[in-house]
């Protein structure tokens, strides 16, 4: 196999992908058509993880990363994140070769086997708030028009964050999950909790209300 180390200096994207379309283009006009196409891009100007997929899509035959993104430097590129993104364009074949279900909880145990902590909550995929909804509209709902659903895909309960950018559905769900059905929650209910929220934030009031059961009481 050929291994193709990136370094992102001074260059945009795209140039990964057609770096690695001319190597694969001299390796079969050489006879070389087997021969495997290995990428490893580390991270530091954000881009690391759109350009592997772009050199996997113009002719990379596999990457070489670990589960998860810790490593040199700023760490790179991991499998989980590009596995994922495969799957959620429409790649069937990494399902048959992969437990990709098990993913995010392998890149979880690794990160916190090798720095002795979990992942940073904002860490995409395997973070803790990967998988939390937090605005009412497409951001943090791809299933909103039959897209990819991260949550379904692990076997997970997505989490409802109640913030100042909940909608009025989002805190009646959030009752309904912490408290049950009952009949006085309702969308009226839910949209006075919501302008308490807001009125607390405009008063300078440090009030969090999503992390416990009795954080919602004070707004019914």
């Amino acid at each position: 196999p050929l291994l193709k180390q990136w370094y992102q200096r001074r260059v945009a994207i795209t140039a990964g992908g057609a770096w690695t379309k001319t190597i694969k283009r001299l390796m079969e006009k050489c006879g070389w058509k087997r021969g495997e196409l290995i990428f490893h891009v580390h991270k530091q100007w954000g881009m690391a993880d759109s350009t592997q997929l772009n050199c996997l899509a113009m002719g990379a035959t596999g990457i070489w990363s670990g589960l998860c993104a810790e490593g040199a430097a700023l760490g790179h590129a991991d499998s989980v994140t590009t596995v994922l993104n495969l799957i959620r364009l429409g790649n069937t074949k990494v399902q048959g070769q992969f437990n990709c279900q098990y993913l995010r909880k392998a890149a979880r145990n690794v990160t916190r086997i090798t720095t002795g902590a979990p992942p940073a909550p904002r860490t995409p995929i395997y973070g803790d708030r990967a998988v939390d909804t937090v605005f009412g509209f497409l951001f943090s709902d791809p299933t909103a028009q039959g897209g990819f659903d991260l949550c379904k895909f692990f076997g997970l309960e997505q989490d409802i964050r109640i913030t100042t950018m909940a909608s009025p559905e989002m805190i009646l769900l959030k009752l309904e999950k912490v408290f049950g059905k009952d009949e006085k929650f309702n969308l009226e209910i839910a949209t006075s909790m919501k302008e308490q929220i807001l009125k607390n934030a405009a008063d300078d009031k440090k009030e969090k209300s999503t992390d416990c059961d009795s954080a919602l009481i004070p707004l019914l």
